[in-house]
């Protein structure tokens, strides 16, 4: 039979072993995953800045297109010219000089088409009024005018170059702004299970610290009636103090983890320390998780931000090097205009009106052409030279990118497959080691085991339980970085930039999915 001072202390370490565990910190209201992502693409300052680069070319684009803007623009001149005259003039008038009142108006639009081609319409009237002309002439016009190169400037893919590459521009700033954002979700996410885990491990060492302190106060009373020696208690106090100092050391950790993630989230440091315990558990792996699938780089390849926004600068240096060559080329351009004229003589503002209806003549028409080449144009081979070079050194970075990117998956998958293992089999120690507790209380039972013995394999059962908790971390944390390398984990646009809901939490499925 068990001697019964044996038999109390089991039932006393049974009770301590059970005993519910008290969690360090009770928040509030939890943290989600999903509002620490959703937080991070409103508050994270890279992500603002992201969003002002799109802005940037935008405002570009816009200052682009103004060239193919209508142009309206009008003139008003009023003037007194006071001129000396001739001898003859002196004896005709009896005057030494003569003023001269001048009005003339003008008024015009013009355009530049894309093809290069440049329309302009004027309509203009003056007088010029003296004593030599008393019935005072009023001369008006109407023409248009054409500008059309026939040799250098000429056509859409030159004239129209700069706007196309300009709204390629938009589209790889917007890409940008995704892959940024992707970026700091990424930071997020593993910043949020390293706080999980911190919690996690709050929580586990403060249960063992629980249990280590009801156990010494019971077998505290054991000893002062006399049923255990004394010496007993040395090795609890002391198993309790490792524990008090482990439960130090992790709060000290979950400091830490909240800070780092405030920081990733782009919280200020206020609402930082205000920041509540994350309400989210680890995501639990596959039965059976395999490395990177194929499929998963092809499809990198195919949606990663930042490569897609390497290829659409290439596709805009290359639409600038058409313009570029152009520029080598000499210019020459036609020059056509036609129109009318119309004459009412008065003084008075009418007669400025009506000549556009009175006396008219024309068409009046000239016809020109206008050559220029600098023989060295330097200019334009300096802007060719730097432009190609921009193409090639796109094109280097885009193989580099597509290189990088396909190692990086092949990495994370491996790591996720190997943490999901480690996850599997920590789990599974640490049911092995609550097991073993259980048989070590028994073997106290029947007097084959000593307290520092149940005491020793509760600890491997609390470091087990640790180990499980930063499996699960690593294993969570793998997830997203294959998610962020495999481009899946932003969507939408620069006005509505959204998670993928499932991206952080489920392995990717067969086919790269």
């Amino acid at each position: 039979m068990t001697p019964e001072p044996v038999r109390s202390v089991s039932l006393v370490m049974a009770l301590a072993l059970l005993a519910p565990v008290a969690r360090a910190q009770e928040p509030a209201a939890g943290l989600s995953l999903n509002e620490a992502l959703a937080t991070t693409l409103v508050e994270q300052p890279q992500v603002a800045l992201a969003r002002e680069a799109v802005r940037i070319s935008e405002s570009t684009l816009q200052a682009t297109l103004g060239r193919f803007d209508l142009r309206v623009g009008g003139s008003a001149d009023l003037s007194r010219t006071v001129r000396p005259l001739r001898a003859f003039e002196r004896e005709a008038s009896g005057a030494s000089d003569v003023e001269i009142d001048g009005v003339r108006f003008s008024a015009g639009v013009e355009k530049l088409l894309r093809s290069g081609l440049s329309v302009a319409v004027t309509a203009g009237m003056s007088r010029d009024d003296n004593i030599f002309d008393p019935p005072a002439a009023n001369r008006s016009s109407v023409g248009v005018s054409f500008l059309q190169p026939l040799w250098g400037g000429r056509g859409e893919a030159v004239v129209g170059a700069e706007a196309r590459a300009a709204r390629l521009d938009v589209s790889a700033s917007s890409e940008d702004l995704r892959f940024v954002a992707s970026t700091s979700v990424v930071r997020t996410a593993l910043a949020y299970w390293n706080y999980v885990a911190a919690a996690r491990a709050v929580e586990a060492i403060s249960a063992s610290e629980e249990r280590a302190r009801r156990l010494l106060e019971d077998v505290t009373v054991l000893v002062e009636a006399g049923n255990r020696p004394a010496a007993d208690l040395k090795q609890l106090r002391g198993n309790l103090a490792e524990r008090v100092a482990s439960r130090a050391s992790v709060e000290l950790q979950l400091f830490e983890a909240r800070q780092a993630l405030g920081l990733a989230m782009g919280l200020p440091a206020d609402r930082i320390e205000s920041l509540p315990l994350p309400s989210d558990a680890f995501p639990e792996p596959p039965e059976v998780t395999t490395s990177a699938d194929p499929a998963l780089v092809t499809s990198a390849l195919a949606r990663r931000p930042d490569l897609e926004a390497a290829r659409l600068r290439e596709r805009a240096v290359t639409t600038r090097i058409e313009a570029a060559r152009d520029a080598l080329e000499p210019t020459l351009d036609l020059v056509v205009e036609a129109g009318f004229s119309g004459l009412a003589e008065g003084r008075g503002f009418p007669p400025l009106v009506t000549g556009f209806g009175r006396e008219l003549s024309g068409p009046n028409a000239r016809v020109g052409v206008t050559y220029a080449f600098p023989p060295a144009n330097n200019t334009a081979k300096g802007l060719l030279g730097r432009t190609d070079a921009l193409r090639r050194q796109t094109g280097i970075q885009i193989d580099d990118l597509a290189r990088t990117v396909h190692s990086n998956i092949l990495v994370a998958g491996r790591a996720l497959a190997s943490s999901a293992a480690r996850v599997r089999a920590i789990s599974e120690a640490a049911e092995v080691y609550r097991s073993a507790v259980a048989d070590e209380r028994e073997k106290m039972q029947l007097g084959l085991s000593t307290i520092i013995d149940l005491v020793l394999i509760e600890d491997r059962l609390t470091r087990s339980l640790l180990d499980e908790i930063g499996a699960r971390a690593a294993y969570a944390q793998a997830l997203a970085r294959l998610r962020f390398e495999t481009g899946v984990l932003v969507t939408g646009t620069a006005a509505d930039l959204r998670v993928h809901p499932d991206a952080l939490t489920a392995a990717p499925l067969e086919g790269g999915r």
